[in-house]
């Protein structure tokens, strides 16, 4: 389940698991904003997104937990993927 909190206006948030969704894993996706952030040693102001996820710990462990993260952090860092990743056929 994807909860887009930033739609919302919220920068990050904490979304709790709920035992009547039957979802084990729920990521919320924060408001885009300018940030400073220093890539090859220089200072520059990019668009950054805040990605949050909680999961049940009897359904994935955190090092699988950490591999759907790092996952998406590739895909958003590489916005020009995305049509060819949602592409049909």
């Amino acid at each position: 389940m994807v909860s887009n909190i930033g739609a919302l206006g919220l920068e990050r948030g904490l979304i709790p698991l709920s035992p009547y969704t039957r979802c084990p894993i729920i990521i919320g996706i924060g408001k885009p904003r300018e940030a400073p952030v220093v890539r090859d040693g220089e200072l520059r102001v990019e668009r950054v997104v805040n990605i949050s996820m909680t999961f049940d710990h009897s359904y994935a462990d955190g090092t699988q937990g950490a591999l759907v993260m790092r996952r998406l952090e590739k895909i958003f860092a590489n916005p020009e993927g995305f049509p060819d990743l949602f592409a049909g056929g």
